[in-house]
């Protein structure tokens, strides 16, 4: 591997202390009022295991190993779910357990055992297991396909009866949400109203129905990423649905509070199909979800705060959030990491499709 791929990491240095990743900051000050939480320290895990796969940097190493402690430490034997929330006084929520969370984990946990050093990879096989039995019991659309994504992974590694049968069950249930409800063409969603990180759930369908060789399932899964592009793709950008008001059925997209989550979600929906359907729209799209971050927004407004690192909390109507929290700036740095890994990925099986639109330089 090259290490000509660089970042700015430092502003997500500068919200992790000695015990993990601060979720909060004021400005690109961490805000340690609402101290830590598990989602965010999992994906700041798997930002660390991209960017040390990409640059083998042995710099980015000691924050891995404070993420995967975190991990470690938030999993209650008793209950068998990751915890989401620790206090500042190191007290674990026992109470409030989040679904998509424990899923949140399980996919980077999953990921982890590809893209970490050979010495971090047991871990995260041994703790991917340890969730499982929580996940086989959800109906959270979002956790089970988190846990779905998670699965692809470790069956790229571990082709085990056990696991091809869970990942088919859970395809099942996925899908099964959309039969449940009154769907027609022009409304292929599973419920009434479209929110946060659609692009998880058709990328769950579409990476559980590659892993089960269902053919049907996979063009439904295609399906649903194409309609969730063709409400947010305008005028050759993205304008993701906003968190003020969503999409509701029948109704006109929110144009604001646009957040980093949904490009990054995008983007990684977007550079799987490229890799599974070969077809170069989609690695199109993926760099347009990254564009995003650069100012080819609704707005024109760069959301990447060149001084910090950071990354800003939303787009508004009237500029951004000045906030440079956890899950915003993970957004950055893991669409730039797995951009960059799709088209080494592509590079390396030779299906360059208008190599041109593959190879442009990233920044």
């Amino acid at each position: 591997m090259s290490n000509s791929f660089l970042l700015d990491w430092k502003h997500l240095n500068q919200l992790t202390d000695t015990v993990g990743l601060f979720e909060h900051a004021n400005g690109n000050i961490p805000n340690k009022e609402y101290a830590y939480c598990t989602d965010d320290n999992a994906r700041a895990f798997l930002f660390t295991c991209y960017y040390h796969y990409l640059t083998k940097a042995p710099s980015i190493l000691p924050l891995m190993r404070k993420y995967i402690t975190f991990l470690h430490y938030s999993y209650n034997q008793e209950s068998q779910w990751f915890r989401n929330r620790l206090s500042l006084k190191k007290e674990w929520d026992n109470v409030n357990i989040s679904e998509a969370a424990h899923g949140q984990t399980l996919l980077c946990l999953g990921a982890g055992t590809l893209y970490s050093p050979n010495d971090i990879k047991p871990l995260c096989y041994a703790l991917f297991k340890k969730g499982l039995p929580q996940l086989k019991s959800t109906k959270e659309p979002h956790t089970i396909a988190l846990g779905i994504i998670g699965l692809y992974y470790i069956l790229k590694t571990n082709l085990s009866k056990e696991y091809l049968v869970l990942i088919n069950q859970l395809t099942q249930k996925l899908d099964q949400l959309f039969q449940d409800n009154d769907t027609d063409e022009n409304w292929p969603w599973y419920c009434n109203k479209v929110t946060w990180g659609s692009a998880i759930i058709a990328r769950g369908l579409i990476l559980g129905a590659t892993s089960i060789s269902n053919k049907k399932l996979l063009q439904k899964g295609q399906s649903l990423l194409n309609w969730l592009i063709s409400k947010q793709y305008k005028h050759k950008n993205f304008s993701f649905i906003g968190n003020k008001g969503w999409l509701e059925r029948g109704k006109l997209p929110a144009l604001f509070d646009q957040q980093a989550i949904e490009a990054y979600t995008m983007l990684e929906a977007c550079t799987d199909s490229e890799l599974i359907f070969k077809n170069c729209h989609y690695i199109h799209y993926a760099k347009s979800a990254l564009d995003w971050f650069f100012g080819k927004n609704l707005t024109s407004t760069p959301m990447i705060n060149t001084h910090s690192g950071g990354c800003f909390d939303g787009l508004l109507k009237e500029g951004v959030n000045p906030n440079q929290g956890a899950e915003s700036t993970l957004s950055w740095l893991l669409s730039a990491c797995k951009l960059e890994l799709t088209k080494r990925d592509l590079l390396l099986k030779g299906e360059q499709h208008e190599s041109k639109k593959i190879s442009e330089t990233l920044y």
